[in-house]
């Protein structure tokens, strides 16, 4: 299931990534910085914020060890042989955290919505209809941004985050058919 994370990733970079390079950008009206999603707010203790210095190649097999490590693995996509499912919950999962999409997962699955990725839900995602679940995800994803926009939350982050979800509708549309360039 590694490749269903390079695929993964990949996708992700393509929205994380500015002008295609690791680096790192001081968020706007904020104190902190961010490179290819990883918030330094959020993740301070994270060596990445040592190595800022370091080739772009470096960068990239730290950035994807951290992706593997804290959201791929720590979700159990590892474990699932479903591609399609990986892309949208990796994604999702770095634009609204781990917690709120395994809530939105739980709901769609009929698990109890505790936030935690444990084995009844993990048993429940691996038996469901791939399809019929990322399409399901994706518009509880459509849902919770309008829910932030009429909380006036982040108004100018939540274009690129509704633009993010229509990118994945596409690539699941098309059946995971990507572009040699992004692998």
């Amino acid at each position: 299931m590694v490749n269903n994370f390079k695929i993964a990733f990949e996708i992700l970079m393509q929205d994380e990534l500015r002008d295609n390079k690791y680096e790192a950008v001081v968020v706007k009206g904020e104190e902190f910085r961010t490179i290819a999603g990883i918030t330094e707010k959020y993740y301070p203790n994270c060596p990445i914020w040592d190595m800022l210095d370091a080739p772009q190649e470096t960068l990239k097999k730290e950035v994807s060890s951290f992706y593997y490590n804290n959201y791929f693995k720590s979700l159990r996509l590892h474990l699932l042989n479903k591609p399609e499912v990986a892309i949208v919950v990796l994604n999702l999962s770095v634009l609204f955290g781990k917690r709120k999409v395994t809530k939105m997962i739980q709901r769609i699955l009929g698990c109890k919505q505790d936030g935690i990725f444990g084995d009844k839900t993990f048993t429940a995602l691996a038996r469901i209809n791939d399809k019929e679940f990322v399409y399901e995800f994706l518009l509880e994803g459509i849902q919770f941004i309008n829910y932030l926009a009429n909380a006036k939350y982040k108004e100018d982050m939540l274009g690129g985050w509704l633009n993010r979800i229509v990118g994945l509708f596409t690539i699941v549309q098309r059946g995971l058919r990507i572009s040699p360039h992004t692998l």
